[in-house]
C-alpha cells in the first residue's frame, strides 16, 4: 500500500488565465490570503529593479562624460548600457515568473521582445483580470467565509 495524499481542491478557487495559442496558462490560487501582497511584490520589484537600472545607467553615462569621445569608448559605452538593460530585463522576467508560478511565462506572453514599459503594459492587460478577480485582502477572507464558514475568527 503506497501513502498517499492528495487535496482536491475545487475549481473556482483558481483563476486561469491563457496566455499562448498552445493553451499555456497562469494559474491564481483565489484562496491564498497572501496573493494580493505576492502581486504588489511582484510589481513593485520589477519597478524597483528598473529605477535601479537607471540610475546605474546614468552612472555609466557619468563614467564617460568627461572622456574625449571617440568611437571605441562610445561603443564601450554602449555596450555597458545595454547589458545593464539585459540585466533588468533578464531579472523582471523572473521576478514575473515566480509571480505566476510558471517558468517561462514572460517569454510565451512578450516572446523575445524587451523594452522598458512593457511591465507597464503587462499591468495594464492584467489589471480586468485583477478585478475579476477581487485581488485584494478583504475579498480573499470574504470568500473563504463563505466557503467554509466563519469558525472560531480563525480568519481576522
Amino acid at each position: 500500500m503506497e501513502n498517499k495524499l492528495r487535496i482536491q481542491r475545487a475549481e473556482e478557487d483558481f483563476y486561469r488565465i491563457n496566455i499562448a495559442d498552445d493553451g499555456t496558462e497562469i494559474v491564481f490560487d483565489l484562496a491564498d490570503i497572501s496573493l494580493p501582497m505576492k502581486c504588489d511584490k511582484a510589481f513593485n520589484d520589477v519597478e524597483a529593479n528598473k529605477n535601479n537600472t537607471l540610475a546605474r545607467i546614468k552612472a555609466i553615462e557619468n563614467k564617460y562624460k568627461n572622456q574625449t569621445p571617440n568611437t571605441k569608448l562610445e561603443s564601450q559605452q554602449q555596450r555597458e548600457v545595454f547589458e545593464a538593460y539585459n540585466e533588468m530585463f533578464k531579472k523582471n522576467r523572473e521576478i514575473m515568473d515566480k509571480f505566476f508560478g510558471l517558468e517561462g511565462a514572460m517569454q510565451k506572453i512578450f516572446g523575445d521582445a524587451n523594452y522598458v514599459d512593457m511591465y507597464n503594459d503587462l499591468y495594464e492587460q492584467l489589471e480586468p483580470h485583477f478585478k475579476k478577480m477581487e485581488l485584494n485582502v478583504g475579498k480573499i477572507k470574504e470568500r473563504i467565509e463563505k466557503k467554509y464558514g466563519k469558525q472560531d475568527n480563525v480568519i481576522r
